[in-house]
């Protein structure tokens, strides 16, 4: 019996887009902007972080899509090629545009049902930028009839450095007047602020069983204990699964009054309670928490709802920088994100790139919304990805490359293929997931016929959204081979997260 290895993607374009109002050209902030083809359109969805744009036809019709990705600063467009024809198993043709070089590559999948889609690719490098044009979700027919357009379209494309610009800020809300409370012990220099009296409850942790994307199967977590404030349903976006992580508060510059409005006030559960500066120390200021393990982290959430009158206006936080490290609390530090809070709002949500693997966390507090002496936080929460842990999706066996799963016995001569989907791999570091497969082939008895170990054994950046990681294997039936049941064992581990998981598929050989 011979055996033969195919690893591969798949282009996943998210449905239920919307229609926006067309304009003679596009500009992302990611660094490119192309000419609006007629007859397509702007999606309103939330973008991918990875995704420039995104234009489709019609609903579920053909789409044009434009990925960009930032590169170490020694990639150059030679690697890029090589890196593409290796994530696509093809050569391509490599093209000059009016917008400069690129790789073109001809992609053809097969769906369940034996339909097929065509799509093409163009890839090329401006400066630390990686860009990826996709002609997406096309038949046979639709792609003759757009290809032509969609060469116009990325000849079109101006490309320019990624914006740095933060996002406007919003009003702030209007406050009722905080009530009086009792007073404090002055502060050598200025008295100790309000307690603040924020008008909205906490928001609710995302359950562990909150689908973040489609997830159907997606098990909840009946173990996890509800939050100390009163809970308020808050919307989450559609995708992964997130668990809530407890911090460890590890160390921090200052604080006004450890009792009433000290450092651990961050991590206490309550949005009511928060931290304040010590009138002696300028900004920025610093906290590193631990995270007990290291983890995948999603997102964090920051309670900015402070007391914002008379003599406290501005005071609570507004530009902040993430790190993350996997090394120690003091040392191994790298930049995971950066932005600004909205004045006076809780539950703000801070995005973390997929690549954010860390143990300890580190906030720095760079400036806030005009006080001349003192900074507040109410609180810090962190939720990490990958509740459903490391899993295989849609495993099967089929008579094609990710084609649909098959019931009838196959005969000689015929491919067995073995597809599957892994899911939640830990990335290390670098941002490399680590995927190692064995493959054992057994008779209706459990009697053990052919072992693969490790015949795929990878390591490697896994692609960005909407590219989505999938494995196909085949097994060759030959001449003479005995009729009967078999089963198809697969072991599947995540290197990196020292993670495992198995599926037995069952197929029938005839006469």
């Amino acid at each position: 019996m011979t055996r033969s290895l195919l690893l591969t993607l798949v282009l996943l374009i998210p449905g239920g887009l919307a229609l926006a109002q067309e304009a003679p050209r596009l500009k992302s902030r990611l660094g490119v902007d192309v000419v609006l083809p007629k007859g397509f359109a702007k999606s309103k969805d939330k973008p991918n972080p990875t995704t420039a744009i995104h234009l489709e036809e019609k609903p579920g019709g053909p789409a044009f899509v434009v990925n960009a990705m930032k590169m170490g600063a020694a990639l150059t467009e030679e690697e890029l090629f090589k890196q593409t024809r290796k994530t696509f198993e093809q050569d391509g043709t490599v093209v000059d545009l009016k917008s400069g070089r690129f790789l073109r590559i001809e992609i053809e999948l097969e769906l369940e049902g034996g339909k097929k889609l065509l799509q093409r690719c163009y890839a090329g490098l401006r400066g630390r930028q990686a860009f990826y044009f996709f002609l997406a979700r096309t038949s046979p027919v639709d792609f003759k009839r757009l290809a032509p357009r969609f060469e116009a379209f990325v000849g079109s494309a101006l490309f320019s450095e990624p914006s740095q610009e933060p996002a406007p800020e919003e009003p702030a809300p209007e406050e009722p007047a905080p009530k009086e409370p009792a007073p404090k012990e002055p502060a050598p220099k200025k008295p100790a602020p309000k307690k603040p009296a924020p008008k909205k409850p906490a928001p609710e942790d995302p359950a562990p069983g909150t689908p973040i994307e489609p997830s159907p199967e997606a098990p909840t977590d009946p173990t996890t204990k509800p939050t100390k404030e009163p809970i308020k349903k808050k919307p989450v976006p559609r995708g992964r699964v997130l668990k809530r992580v407890a911090l460890r508060l590890v160390s921090f510059d200052s604080e006004y009054d450890p009792d009433q409005w000290g450092a651990q006030n961050l991590v206490d559960g309550s949005p009511t309670s928060g931290w304040c500066s010590s009138p002696a120390r300028k900004a920025p200021h610093r906290f590193v928490f631990d995270l007990g393990t290291p983890q995948r982290l999603a997102r964090l959430e920051l309670d900015a709802a402070c007391a914002d009158t008379g003599e406290y206006a501005g005071v609570g936080a507004k530009a902040y920088v993430v790190e993350g490290s996997l090394s120690g609390p003091k040392d191994g530090f790298t930049s995971l994100t950066k932005g600004q809070l909205l004045r006076g709002k809780n539950g703000q949500a801070v995005e973390l790139p997929p690549t954010a693997h860390a143990r300890w966390l580190r906030l720095t507090l760079t400036t806030n919304h005009g006080h001349a002496e003192l900074t507040e936080l109410m609180e810090v929460r962190a939720y990490a990805r990958g509740v459903l842990g490391f899993h295989l999706e849609r495993a099967r066996l089929s008579r094609k490359r990710n084609g649909a799963a098959s019931a009838e016995p196959y005969k000689a001569g015929e491919r067995v293929w073995v597809n599957f989907k892994p899911r939640g791999l830990s990335p290390n570091a670098e941002g490399k997931v680590w995927l190692s497969v064995d493959l054992i082939l057994e008779d209706a008895r459990g009697k053990v016929i052919l072992t693969r170990e490790k015949v795929v054994d990878h390591v490697g950046v896994p692609p960005a959204r909407p590219l989505s990681q999938f494995v196909s294997l085949y097994l060759s039936v030959p001449k003479g081979f005995p009729a009967g049941s078999y089963s198809v064992r697969l072991l599947v581990r995540d290197g990196f997260g020292e993670a495992s998981a198995a599926a037995r598929l069952r197929f029938q050989v005839g006469k």
